[in-house]
């Protein structure tokens, strides 16, 4: 929570732009978070494998499952940041979205399948998961900010989580076949 506090109470003043950046982390954190849940804590794999459904829509529907809750978070602050600011609202919404997506997808493309007991154990097993996790949305976040105040660096700093999902996902671990 230390990065999020520091992103809101900055100088002892909040303001919209803190918001709607804090708005962005918490939701890609609470998403990575609820997406290792339903994503990759499997009790019983073989039930979910012996659905009669293909296994597309058993992760689509579990991805939406992960990102309604963070979704809801963020819709709330978007009522509290809206009469304020608009603007904020407008880029906290899609930014918060893409950090949702973005740190589910991560754990998607890394993370084994494992028990639901293993939760509190699963950034020990990867420190590198848990420091990729934190620069993501670290610089999704920045991103909002820097979009809010209009600065061509916005280019640079999304740059960072781009690159990085794309070598996660092709370096991620494949299926033996």
């Amino acid at each position: 929570m230390v990065p999020i506090l520091a992103l809101i109470f900055t100088d002892g003043q909040v303001t919209p732009a803190r918001l709607a950046a804090a708005g962005v982390f918490l939701t890609g954190a609470l998403s990575s978070s609820l997406a290792w849940l339903a994503l990759c804590a499997e009790d019983a794999p073989d039930l979910i494998a012996a659905a009669p459904l293909r296994p597309g829509v058993a992760i689509r529907a579990k991805l939406a499952a992960a990102l309604t809750p963070p979704a809801l978070m963020v819709s709330v602050l978007a009522l509290v940041v809206l009469p304020k600011s608009p603007v904020a609202v407008a880029v906290m919404l899609p930014m918060a979205l893409v950090a949702g997506l973005a740190s589910a997808a991560m754990q998607a493309w890394t993370q084994p399948p494992a028990r639901r007991s293993a939760f509190r154990k699963r950034y020990r097993s990867s420190l590198l998961m848990a420091v990729g996790e934190f620069v993501l949305l670290g610089s999704l976040a920045g991103a909002t900010r820097l979009i809010l105040t209009g600065s061509w660096w916005t280019l640079a700093v999304l740059a960072v989580p781009t690159l990085m999902l794309a070598g996660v996902w092709w370096f991620r671990p494949k299926p033996a076949e």
